[in-house]
């Protein structure tokens, strides 16, 4: 079967690499120079299955006024547009405890799932991409939050995810890499089999591994226009004119991905999220910690990737906007000099932002819509990195018209 992929991010290159492994012939386009330019380029470098919380809930509805008055340092939300407004209306339902729970399940799930076949990947493969593999630091400054966080992970316990907390002075035992910031730690929920590891060195190897396999990687080929007859797509064109056809289609464009599908009238739940991060070289005589993690009071999240570390935060809501202000990366350097002093050199920053395809769930969409041939795979907000194994596994699967190995409750076109 001809595949043609539109977006060579980690989602659309890990389902290239599944689908050219399954015997199909698979085309990729993307609009930038090389892959892994989006989402896939500077984000937090954490595989956090331990942090498979949905956004929505009670606690963020409660939070919501705090946010729309600037006061939260970490979350902005910008004058809504129309986008926004239609993707809110669909938020505010999904923030019952009920719902809050049965959607942190369904992304908890998927986590665990992609860790898995990301593991298959690794050893099929050999693919580098400066793996963690310790476990994860969720950081708590009071004990209060720290207690709380603790039973909000509850369900994932149930579920079968491992946690364990630790104080603060277990935390400096287990990671030497805090001890000078911790007075300013309460403690925190450490995550054994999370992971970490640099989503861009992965992509990037990944291609070649595609390539080995035959596919074929398009760089520099916006799709501007998807032609349709009915209910099968018919082919897409790209900026330059050029027309690409194939017998199925796959969408992994992220947030990008209702822009070039609002003309065929599919209105996706996928709103970008803004996020910013900092990449700091690790030089002769610092001490960054190993285990990456996430200061969760301050919510910045922090990897070590080989001689480098990645240090991210903010969520904000304001369309595709990519300018960001150095306020942001001055409260981030702040929280984090706080926290680890001598991690690395925190005046050789390399900035960066990137957009989050966030929907009102939290959970992905991986499925067929009302076109018999496109095949959906964004959406996957903040853990698309955590997830992507997984998803391309089981659009995989879809395309071939099997079951997923896994429940698709929660994760389908909607």
């Amino acid at each position: 079967m001809r595949v043609l992929i539109l977006g060579a991010g980690v989602l659309g290159t890990t389902t290239a690499w599944e689908l050219s492994r399954d015997g199909h012939d698979v085309t990729v386009l993307d609009r930038a120079p090389e892959a892994a330019q989006g989402a896939s380029f500077g984000n937090a470098g954490l595989i956090a299955t331990g942090d498979a919380l949905a956004w929505a809930s009670p606690e963020r509805l409660r939070m919501l006024p705090k946010v729309w008055l600037g006061l939260d340092p970490a979350m902005k939300i910008g004058v809504p547009d129309l986008d926004l407004m239609r993707w809110g209306l669909r938020f505010l339902p999904e923030c019952t405890r009920e719902q809050w729970v049965r959607n942190s399940l369904n992304k908890h799930r998927l986590c665990t799932y992609s860790q898995e076949r990301m593991r298959v990947i690794r050893e099929d493969t050999g693919v580098e991409y400066h793996r963690g593999a310790g476990g994860l630091l969720y950081l708590f400054r009071s004990p209060q939050s720290l207690e709380h966080a603790f039973a909000e992970r509850q369900p994932l316990i149930d579920a079968g995810h491992q946690m364990q907390l630790l104080s603060a002075e277990e935390v400096v035992a287990r990671e030497p890499g805090f001890a000078a910031g911790q007075q300013h730690l309460a403690g925190a929920v450490y995550c054994p089999t999370d992971e970490s590891g640099d989503s861009h060195q992965f992509t990037q190897e990944m291609v070649a591994q595609c390539q080995e396999q035959g596919v074929v990687f398009h760089f520099n080929s916006e799709v501007t226009q998807m032609q349709v007859s009915g209910q099968q797509v018919e082919g897409v064109l790209t900026r330059s004119g050029t027309l690409y056809q194939a017998d199925r289609y796959v969408v992994a464009l992220g947030a990008w991905s209702p822009v070039l599908l609002k003309a065929l009238g599919v209105k996706l739940p996928v709103y970008p999220v803004q996020g910013v991060s900092a990449t700091v070289p690790v030089e002769s005589g610092h001490t960054p910690p190993s285990l990456g993690g996430i200061d969760e009071d301050c919510r910045v999240a922090f990897s070590r990737l080989g001689d480098r570390m990645r240090l991210t935060t903010l969520a904000a809501f304001q369309g595709h906007r990519l300018g960001f202000s150095p306020r942001r990366f001055k409260a981030l350097f702040q929280t984090v000099r706080e926290l680890m002093p001598q991690a690395a050199n925190f005046d050789r920053p390399r900035l960066w932002t990137g957009l989050r395809p966030m929907t009102p769930e939290g959970s992905p969409i991986i499925g067929f819509g009302p076109h018999k041939n496109l095949l959906y795979n964004t959406g996957h907000g903040h853990l698309g990195w955590t997830m992507a194994c997984g998803s391309a596994r089981i659009a995989a699967d879809l395309l071939a018209g099997e079951s997923p190995e896994i429940s698709m409750e929660g994760l389908g076109f909607r």
